[in-house]
């Protein structure tokens, strides 16, 4: 590890999972996929006030990559929970900025899978690293909600 909970990005290929996560870090990933989608299972209807297709995106394929399932650009689409059109933009720029590849299906010709990439993992593992320093340092709950002290 470096600065920050960082991990030096390797040298070729995509992150399939993440491997560099100790348990509790991966918990505090579960956590923070769970409570995504409780988000958005509470506040959906909300005229788009808490849309943040990128991220549930993101939230898709990092859920598909903990349980070991590959996530389809089309099963991406409906987790963004925007318009096809829309979420095949947001994939787009996603693709553009270095986050995810696509992978064809070496089974079915017609169908891609996403994925994060090295440097999205790392960027996420970072992520993951200051959430769990954060809690540990008595920051924040389990829930966000600052503590008294």
């Amino acid at each position: 590890m470096t600065m920050h909970g960082v991990v030096p990005l390797p040298t070729r290929g995509s992150a399939r999972a993440p491997s560099d996560f100790t348990p509790s870090q991966t918990e505090v990933l579960v956590g923070l996929i769970a409570a995504r989608r409780e988000r958005n299972r509470r506040f959906s209807g909300r005229l788009g006030v808490f849309s943040d297709p990128a991220w549930d995106i993101l939230v898709d394929l990092l859920d598909g990559s903990l349980k070991g399932v590959p996530i389809s650009v089309t099963s991406a689409c409906i987790a963004s929970g925007v318009p096809h059109t829309t979420a095949l933009r947001y994939i787009r720029i996603l693709e553009d900025d270095g986050m995810i590849s696509r992978v064809p299906d070496p089974k079915d010709g017609r169908r891609v899978y996403l994925e994060l990439t090295a440097g999205c993992w790392r960027e996420v593992h970072g992520y993951v690293v200051w959430l769990e320093e954060f809690e540990l340092k008595g920051e924040v709950g389990r829930c966000g909600a600052r503590r008294a002290g």
